[in-house]
């Protein structure tokens, strides 16, 4: 059974206060990763009662779909954009090192922009885009198809994550065809939605296929950037049913444990997005967190969207609708469930909040973060603590199981229940391993994807 508790009163728990005495005058108390033993008798027999605490790292560990993510892009599988990369076909994916997470977030020296450049070249998540505007009025070509199933393929070889859009004009690159229309009339032309329609049925089953390696799928194709404005089918100001039917597309043809993202609270909470299938698979990618016309899209649709599938974003130069102090995005944050931000971007704005020393937190509360709390062990039964100090839940399922020796027993318990801000208690019933706990003293407590928990002693459980 799932019980859930209000974070403050974990001191409430059945393990009690520190330095307490039972009824039988046994000593009762709680040591940091320590065999504390609780004798409660009977005039029959007398139980062991083993209980432990769990000390929680300062940093952060890799783990996956969620965190900072690198924001890059390639024009039609052909060569990348962007900050002088010379890979001739999108930017390599350079090595992880974990080392970086775990400790405080670092400045790079002597930098006047990209100053968190050790941020920048170790994150396991990954923001792509892929600009095909050679396929502007024909289907995507099988050689296209293959290269692209090779670059995911090459994400999962290096350990990669990856948010993913595909557009068909990207303006502020200078190659792109449609950057001086853009700038002039503040316009571009997008395909027929004919093209849109069976470009999605070609990605989709890409999409399909490389699933696990996919954090989520952002709508896009339609206008600039792929962000649903400044082209022929609206904005969030002025409504088009292509949008409707774009984002239909993508979840008539993704599988279902796949998130499809869109750009716009307005369209999220418009009654023919709300009324499509599978509409619990719609997250929102904010591309301004807090600006000053916050007003009129998070902060007015705040309870609409807070059951949004996945939340990510990146910050702007734009003036804030309060601040962007640590303070005021840390409550943001926390209020509107982020999983993921663009690293480093802009810099004044990471600048601030490495001075004012929240940036380390931010990093570590992106997304979900597990802590191991306590535990306690009668020789039959365990019982276990776990608190999520992240921002956000797994928006993915997370089954949990807990191997004991070299017995694994699946628990019904499914870690993306685990909301923010909240304790949860897991029960598990091991009098069934019989004579084989006698000589065990620690059991591992596994999640799938192999999500790492935020203790020193990693996920392992102390059963003595």
């Amino acid at each position: 059974m799932l019980r859930y508790f209000i974070f403050v009163a974990v001191g409430a728990f059945l393990f009690g206060c520190q330095g307490t005495t039972d009824t039988n005058g046994f000593a009762t108390e709680i040591s940091e990763n320590k065999n504390t033993i609780t004798s409660e008798q009977t005039s029959t027999q007398k139980t062991e009662i083993y209980s432990h605490s769990y000390e929680e790292i300062a940093f952060d560990r890799y783990n996956p779909d969620r965190g900072f993510y690198r924001d890059l892009g390639n024009s039609n599988l052909s060569k990348p954009f962007g900050h002088g990369n010379t890979n001739p076909r999108y930017h390599n994916f350079q090595k992880l090192n974990e080392n970086i997470a775990m400790q405080a977030v670092q400045r790079s020296k002597n930098c006047k922009e990209f100053c968190f450049g050790s941020m920048n070249v170790s994150q396991p998540l990954r923001f792509e885009w892929f600009r095909i505007n050679d396929y502007y009025s024909t289907p995507l070509s099988k050689k296209y198809l293959s290269e692209l199933n090779k670059f995911f393929a090459d994400a999962r070889r290096n350990g990669y994550k990856l948010i993913v859009r595909w557009a068909y004009s990207f303006p502020n690159e200078k190659d792109d065809p449609q950057n001086e229309n853009y700038y002039k009339n503040k316009k571009i032309q997008s395909p027929n939605l004919d093209i849109i329609t069976t470009h999605i049925s070609q990605l989709s089953k890409v999409v399909n296929e490389n699933k696990d390696v996919i954090m989520s799928v952002q709508a896009g194709l339609l206008g600039a950037w792929g962000e649903w404005h400044s082209d022929q089918y609206g904005d969030w100001k002025s409504w088009n049913d292509a949008r409707a039917e774009v984002l239909n597309q993508w979840l008539s043809l993704t599988d279902d444990d796949v998130i499809i993202q869109i750009r716009y609270p307005q369209d999220y909470v418009k009654s023919k997005i709300k009324s499509l299938p599978q509409f619990n698979r719609v997250g929102i990618h904010h591309d301004c967190p807090n600006y000053a016309k916050d007003n009129i899209e998070f902060a007015r649709y705040g309870n609409q969207i807070k059951n949004a599938a996945l939340i990510t974003g990146e910050m702007c130069n734009s003036k804030p609708l309060t601040s962007y102090s640590c303070n005021s995005m840390k409550i943001y944050f926390e209020k509107y469930q982020f999983t993921a931000l663009r690293v480093g971007y802009p810099d004044n704005i990471f600048e601030n909040w490495f001075k004012d020393g929240c940036l380390t937190e931010i990093r570590n509360r992106l997304g979900y973060r597990f802590v191991i709390n306590k535990s306690q062990f009668d020789g039959n039964n365990l019982t276990i603590l776990i608190s999520n100090k992240g921002f956000a839940k797994i928006h993915k399922s997370t089954p949990v199981s807990l191997v004991v020796g070299n017995t694994i027993l699946s628990s019904g318990y499914d870690a993306a229940q685990w909301a923010p801000g909240e304790i949860v208690e897991l029960s598990f019933d091991l009098s069934e391993l019989g004579s084989k706990l006698k000589d065990l003293t620690s059991a591992e407590l596994v999640l799938k994807d192999n999500v790492k928990f935020m203790n020193k002693s990693k996920n392992t459980v102390y059963l003595r």
